[in-house]
């Protein structure tokens, strides 16, 4: 099952065409990296899918249904959020707050915050993905 399909989407800044009929789905449970160099139009995607830059032409679609986030705080309500490169660690946090940071909200029961279910969610992840860290310690 797809859920998300870009297609044909485009993106100029100006003279700039940052993204040019740029197509791709990503399958339920499937992992997509966007790789090139830098000025590729990696970070305009994404930018994108977050809802901080509307595509000058082409179509979203999540869930088979038209996708076209307002803004960040409205990609994050329908799934879609982002994790920056330039990601500093919180030191006094541990590794599981600092992986969900700024979405802590999935892990609350009404509106109080339980680290377990955070924890457990990463160690999933971690599982998942194979990465040896404890989400319980300290980053």
């Amino acid at each position: 099952m797809k859920v998300l399909e870009v297609k044909d989407v485009s993106k100029s800044f100006y003279s700039t065409h940052a993204l040019t009929r740029v197509n791709f789905d990503l399958e339920k449970g499937e992992v997509l990296a966007l790789a090139g160099e830098n000025g590729a139009g990696k970070s305009t995607m994404m930018n994108i899918l977050l809802g901080s830059f509307a595509p000058d032409e082409g179509t979203m679609l999540l869930n088979g249904k038209t996708y076209e986030p307002k803004n960040p705080s409205d990609a994050l309500q329908k799934g879609i959020s982002m994790i920056h490169q330039e990601l500093c660690l919180v030191p006094s946090m541990t590794v599981a707050d600092n992986v969900w940071i700024g979405r802590c909200n999935q892990f609350s029961r009404c509106g109080i915050y339980m680290p377990q279910l955070c924890e457990e969610r990463t160690q999933k992840l971690f599982d998942d993905y194979g990465i040896d860290l404890n989400p319980k310690e300290s980053s």
